[in-house]
């Protein structure tokens, strides 16, 4: 139902303009730096063909006893530990896996490994070795032909800068570029990135200069043309952004969606943004409770639906917000449980036209539970229904992904504090969730789950795991059917 207190419609604040900034196309890692922030090390490497892949350890087709296959290690380094693990996949089946790997006082590396469905894991590639420096955060996209994108923030001594890579499906990792240009002496963070089917990308990132003021960016990758200019969304010299989404349509119009502390508490901002025309009019999407922890996703005509942790000053719930391809978007409204208790971070995926799911975990009496909802395009407050809820264990890291048959698939950890065992259920569309299954390895120390999806049920999940004393990225995949 809708909470009745979640029908504001879209506040405009008419001091808020969009602002274009003349900048040079994207420079090569060669090209940048200043202030001695030129990260040696990052490796603009020529392009290769992938070949087959000979490890025995890395099978074409991973699993012939049953949908989930038996895992398997990404890493290679006998005493580097692996952090900031990110996975991303197309329908298709293919799939890109990125991490960060070295010690704390060493040199760490950002590598990759994309996954061919004919051709199984291609070997290991160094994205960025960075020595003295190091990534904070990472994102990553990956588009219908397979190309994909990972963004992170680069720590250097005197400032943090926007990074981008792209690989392509026949030429490989193509050279790292600064995304942001125009000036070295900030404080980026919070980058994202997300593609559409046409070959496009729109990266995003928070600058701060140290000062009060921290503006929302965003810069466009045209498929035919290259590196747009950056766009600076808000404006306001009052705002202070700490979080960021953003998601771009097949036609390039896309959200961009924010957590705005404006006043006495943080609220949910958003503003349309086009590749063509660049952006729109800011728009309040709350103007009561607290938001965080946002969530987005767009379906294939680019309805887009954004999701946040809502805490209100007697329940916290998971609350959401539809945009229609072009226009604004309808009020959000809030998803109620019986007893509702302290929520997590909701995941929300886009299947079909009109179609998403939202998962959640949710604190009821003394334990945390898997929650989810689907939302269709004629329903936008459905009743929220139990995954699971296991008396024995907490779930969290719950999250979603839902193929284009409206198909859902969720993962999240059984166990205490940010490690557990890995769970998993499937919910054919219009049908009720099915019994969990335990996937992952036999040991409760996950941590870092994360899962993504692809048409016909195909799933890929991906996590940290100690061995001998380092952290390693494991991935298991799900067959289709």
């Amino acid at each position: 139902m809708k909470s009745p207190s979640s029908t504001p419609t879209l506040l405009t604040r008419p001091s808020r303009r969009t602002v274009l900034l003349s900048g040079a196309a994207g420079l090569l890692l060669s090209a940048c730096g200043g202030g001695g922030d030129d990260p040696v090390g990052l490796l603009p490497e020529t392009p290769t063909t992938p070949t087959t892949p000979t490890d025995p350890t890395n099978p074409i087709n991973p699993g012939t006893t049953g949908p989930w296959a038996t895992p398997l290690t990404l890493t290679t380094g006998a005493s580097l530990t692996a952090s900031l693990l990110n996975i991303a996949c197309n329908d298709a089946g293919d799939a890109i896996a990125v991490w960060q790997e070295g010690s704390v006082s060493g040199t760490r590396r950002l590598l990759g490994r994309r996954y061919r469905v004919d051709l199984g894991w291609d070997p290991v590639h160094e994205i960025a070795a960075t020595n003295n420096s190091h990534a904070l955060e990472t994102d990553l996209a990956m588009d219908v032909s397979g190309q994909a994108w990972v963004v992170w923030t680069q720590q250097f001594t005197v400032s943090n800068q926007t990074w981008a890579a792209r690989h392509l499906p026949l030429g490989g990792w193509q050279p790292a570029v600064k995304v942001n240009t125009t000036d070295d002496a900030v404080l980026t963070s919070h980058a994202r990135v997300s593609v559409n089917t046409q070959g496009n990308a729109i990266v995003g990132w928070l600058s701060n200069r140290g000062d009060p003021t921290t503006q929302v960016f965003v810069r466009p990758w045209l498929g035919d043309s290259g590196w747009g200019a950056e766009t600076i969304v808000n404006t306001d010299v009052n705002s202070n952004p700490t979080s960021l989404v953003l998601a771009l349509g097949p036609l390039g119009d896309g959200v961009v969606g924010w957590i705005e502390s404006y006043g006495a508490r943080p609220t949910v901002w958003a503003a349309r943004w086009n590749l063509a025309s660049g952006g729109q009019v800011n728009g309040q999407i709350t103007a009561v409770g607290s938001a965080t922890d946002l969530s987005i996703a767009t379906d294939a005509n680019g309805t887009t639906l954004m999701a946040w942790r809502h805490v209100f000053a007697a329940a916290e719930r998971v609350s959401t917000v539809r945009f229609p391809a072009t226009g604004s978007p309808a009020p959000f409204v809030s998803h109620d449980n019986p007893a509702p208790g302290a929520v997590g971070r909701p995941s929300v995926d886009a299947g079909g036209p009109g179609q998403f799911s939202v998962v959640w975990s949710e604190l009821l009496g003394t334990r945390r539970d898997a929650w989810g909802t689907q939302i269709a395009a004629s329903d936008n407050a459905p009743p929220c229904v139990l995954l699971e809820n296991d008396s024995s264990e907490d779930a969290h890291s719950v999250q979603i992904a839902l193929d284009p048959t409206n198909e859902a698939r969720a993962a999240w950890m059984r166990g205490a504090g940010s490690q557990g065992e890995i769970w998993s259920a499937r919910q054919p569309f219009n049908s009720p969730w099915a019994a969990p299954e335990r996937i992952g390895n036999s040991t409760n120390d996950a941590s870092s789950l994360h899962l993504a999806g692809s048409a016909g049920g195909r799933a890929l999940v991906a996590w940290l795991q100690p061995e001998a004393g380092v952290q390693r990225v494991w991935v298991q995949h799900r067959q289709p059917g």
